[in-house]
């Protein structure tokens, strides 16, 4: 599945893929467990291509009745954490 997200003045945002956990980079794996040690991933995230080319990766991840979206870099810098 994918979706093409786009402005309000139809500027090209981003391309929103569904992908399994594994493609995304081993880095991330490593952050979720340093700092989200308490979450459960998700085992289908979101690729995200971004209008510059830019690849970002969105994980969802739950903690109990409590769940977050996690934005990670290709290199596995954390961007944005929902609240």
């Amino acid at each position: 599945d994918y979706a093409l997200i786009f402005s309000t003045d139809w500027k090209f945002i981003q391309l929103e893929e569904d992908v399994d956990f594994s493609l995304s980079s081993a880095i991330i794996s490593e952050v979720l467990k340093k700092d989200f040690a308490d979450y459960k991933a998700s085992k289908q995230i979101e690729k995200l291509t971004m209008a510059d080319k830019s690849t970002h990766f969105l994980v969802d991840v739950t903690k109990g009745k409590t769940s977050k979206e996690v934005i990670f870099d290709d290199q596995g810098k954390t961007i944005c954490v929902s609240k």
